[in-house]
């Protein structure tokens, strides 16, 4: 994690200042997060809400991709952005 962030904070729905959210850290290339719901859902909406430019030390990422998974191990593309 990245300025005292952590991963659960990706899917918690809020966003109303910078500790509320999770960043990859660093400029690193190729970051992920893998969420498990624990059982089959239908997802017809995703938000990714990115940092501001004017955070200091943030990135705002320009290309990134939705991948889904059964088992864990061989992942599809679902939106790639």
């Amino acid at each position: 994690t990245a300025y005292g962030t952590t991963a659960d904070k990706a899917v918690d729905g809020k966003y109303s200042n910078w500790t509320e959210q999770w960043c990859s850290g660093g400029n690193a290339v190729e970051k992920w997060l893998k969420v498990d719901l624990g059982t089959n859902y239908c997802i017809n909406r995703y938000v990714v809400r990115h940092a501001e430019p004017y955070e200091p030390g943030r990135g705002v990422s320009k290309d990134f991709r939705l991948q889904k998974s059964v088992d864990g191990v061989t992942w599809t593309d679902v939106d790639m952005v």
